[in-house]
């Protein structure tokens, strides 16, 4: 019985050093191009110790103009909530009333009404998409990376977060 107890008493403590682990700041960037056009998003990811992450989502459109210069649209997303990792699943439950968005550059001109159109309709999809709360498998965690796959979807990419802090 004391074998028994000691071994579930380890993997209390191995889950508690695994989260504690994962909390830090966390960084990822994509970029993706097709035709002249651009699209990049960096995520920056803070999973505080007390079980609180903040997520700062910036996604920059570019698009070739031909013989006039690129036309550039960067907007910033950010959200807030709670997360656990047990078991080597990452739970994100985020606050929707936390999802704002806000238009950072835009090309000189371009009408107000369409930039809050497009920061109404990402806040709108951010918010769809955190009704449920986000479950990634932690593939792997080291001092300078962290490797995630979605739990749910058909197929998953593996995201790759570099530590900042």
């Amino acid at each position: 019985m004391r074998r028994i107890f000691a071994f579930l008493l380890c993997l209390a403590v191995a889950s508690v050093l695994k989260a504690q682990n994962i909390a830090g700041v966390w960084v990822q960037a994509n970029s993706a191009s097709d035709g002249g056009s651009e699209m990049t998003v960096s995520d920056t990811l803070k999973l505080s110790a007390d079980g609180v992450f903040r997520d700062v989502v910036i996604i920059g459109m570019s698009m070739d103009e031909g013989d006039r210069e690129n036309t550039t649209i960067r907007m910033q997303v950010l959200c807030s909530g709670k997360w656990t990792c047990e078991n080597a699943v990452l739970t994100q439950t985020y606050d929707i009333k936390s999802i704002s968005s806000e238009v950072l550059e835009q090309p000189e001109g371009f009408p107000k009404m369409f930039a809050n159109m497009i920061t109404k309709a990402t806040v709108s999809e951010f918010k769809k998409q955190a009704k449920k709360p986000q479950r990634s498998e932690v593939l792997s965690v080291t001092a300078d990376t962290l490797k995630l796959k979605d739990i749910g979807e058909k197929n998953p990419e593996i995201d790759t977060y570099v530590r900042v802090e």
